[in-house]
């Protein structure tokens, strides 16, 4: 490898913005391996009264404005003779260092005849959820009740007073702030972890309400253990500074980052069937094991070498269980490209 290619396969690692402007990503609660603050770890997570309670977060953010749009679904399956459990508040995180603001700019419910009021609240670290610890952004209907939550678009019987729900999917609109909005992701947004969880750190947690025989069931769900993971830098990449870039994931999990110079995706057939956001071959591959905080941070220094100045690579970050026993289980931090700048 040539000294320009080693030094730009390092600098890879100097900012991450993401090309095309906005990315997406998906997180679901209260599957199997999840948590919940009523139930042990490894136990079938409910709410109180062992009522199940299923949600999906879809983010989609677009670092060119700064502008997270989040749609909130509430998928709780229908029982006979029980109330549906509504949602009445959740937290996420944001990406540490490079977001230090959010403000909820709009909130939309076609399908509701309930107009939603929910309010939104950011305080690094500083929302305790349940069981699950500490959360950047919280967001709530503000009534302390199942009324203004949201409800389940195909239940017969939500929670609560009747006609008083959001029919979902809620859709929030959040303007995000800070030094560093354009070298974050959906994926460092949604997969940011909490800390400081009694019984885990997590993506998301959610607190239903109203659910059950009567009503009366409620709790806190948050995200599982799978692997998964984020991306960001916490500044921009410009040459003779340094900056901190930083990853999150789940404990344990084993995680790798490649760089190329060509953009990709690459597709591999059989027996792997994956594929991969750049192109191959690649030039650098770094890896290691998250540790029990679910971040890892580099400081890295950019030289002051003009040669490097609009220079463009490209770059995968994927995690997996380890030992990997099966290719099924790598799942990709979405796809990067960086520019180096004066």
């Amino acid at each position: 490898m040539s000294s320009l290619s080693i030094r730009t396969a390092v600098l890879a690692l100097c900012t991450i913005p993401l090309l095309p402007s906005q990315d997406t990503a998906t997180v679901t609660i209260g599957g199997d391996t999840d948590f919940s603050c009523q139930t042990q770890p490894g136990q079938i997570p409910t709410l109180t009264g062992g009522v199940r309670a299923t949600a999906t977060l879809d983010y989609a953010y677009d670092r060119s404005t700064g502008v997270l749009t989040l749609a909130v679904t509430n998928t709780s399956p229908e029982v006979a003779g029980e109330q549906n459990p509504v949602i009445t508040s959740l937290g996420i995180n944001l990406p540490d260092g490079a977001i230090t603001g959010a403000m909820l700019t709009g909130q939309s419910a076609p399908n509701s005849s309930v107009t939603p009021t929910w309010t939104a609240s950011y305080a690094s670290n500083g929302h305790m959820i349940g069981c699950f610890g500490d959360f950047d952004l919280l967001l709530s209907n503000g009534t302390g009740s199942p009324r203004g939550g949201i409800a389940n678009e195909n239940a017969a019987n939500p929670g609560g007073p009747p006609n008083s729900q959001v029919t979902g999917p809620l859709t929030f609109t959040i303007q995000l702030s800070g030094p560093a909005t354009e070298n974050v992701n959906a994926h460092s947004i949604a997969y940011g972890f909490s800390s400081n969880g009694s019984q885990a750190n997590v993506n998301a947690a959610l607190r239903f309400q109203g659910g059950g025989v009567g009503g009366d069931e409620s709790g806190t769900m948050g995200t599982g253990g799978d692997c998964v993971c984020g991306t960001w830098a916490k500044g921009p990449a410009r040459l003779g500074t340094t900056v901190d870039v930083c990853m999150s994931g789940t404990d344990g999990c084993h995680d790798c980052l490649q760089i190329s110079g060509i953009p990709g995706p690459t597709t591999f057939g059989p027996p792997l069937n994956l594929t991969i956001d750049i192109g191959f071959p690649v030039m650098a591959v770094l890896d290691w094991e998250f540790p029990s905080d679910n971040e890892v941070c580099l400081s890295v220094p950019i030289p002051n070498d003009q040669v490097l100045i609009g220079f463009t690579l490209y770059f995968a970050v994927v995690t997996h269980d380890y030992p990997l026993n099966s290719f099924d289980q790598i799942s990709s931090c979405g796809p990067f490209a960086i520019t180096v700048t004066p």
